[in-house]
């Protein structure tokens, strides 16, 4: 009698593994670029002479204020940290491949660089972004997956062999009905 409801497994509960490794990301990721701002702060008067200095600062500020938030937000299970997390590593992606096209578009034709030195550049350049983009990628998957989406969910969901909030508590069938006394 393997299948008898009596016999039947308790469902299991999500371990969340995704969402707290892309929230434990999130904060990585946040913290990194509270650290750009800092060092944009340092170097004010060279950056903000710049156009690029002036979007990677307001890129910092944005990545901050969805990867902290999102992450605190993520850990609690709300379903507003899952989209924060995800917009702010989707942005963190679009950030960085804009430098490296932002980059070389400035840097390789002003020089009197000889092909292959234009193309140790452009490598040099890709390698150091992908190494920033592999978490920002990562954290992206992981927020998007449905264990974390599950996970998230669970925390909403009635407890087994409980009641949910919103229904009242009902006599067993065959006892009459209580009046209510408020």
């Amino acid at each position: 009698m393997p299948n008898h409801p009596a016999h039947a497994m308790p469902p299991q509960r999500e371990s969340g593994v995704t969402a707290i490794i892309a929230g434990v990301l999130a904060v990585v990721g946040g913290l990194f670029h509270l650290l750009g701002i800092f060092l944009q702060f340092a170097d004010a008067d060279v950056i903000f002479d710049e156009v690029y200095g002036v979007v990677a600062f307001i890129s910092n500020i944005v990545l901050v204020l969805t990867l902290l938030p999102g992450a605190v937000l993520l850990f609690t299970r709300k379903p507003a940290g899952r989209l924060l997390v995800m917009g702010g590593a989707a942005f963190a992606v679009v950030y960085f491949v804009g430098g490296l096209v932002w980059g070389l578009a400035s840097t390789l034709p002003s020089t009197s660089l000889t092909s292959s030195q234009a193309g140790a550049v452009a490598g040099a350049t890709g390698t150091i972004l992908l190494v920033f983009m592999v978490p920002a990628i990562a954290t992206f998957v992981l927020a998007i997956v449905p264990p974390t989406v599950r996970w998230i969910a669970a925390a909403r969901a009635p407890q087994a062999g409980g009641y949910a909030q919103s229904q009242p508590l009902q006599p067993p069938p065959g006892y009459p009905q209580q009046p209510q006394s408020w």
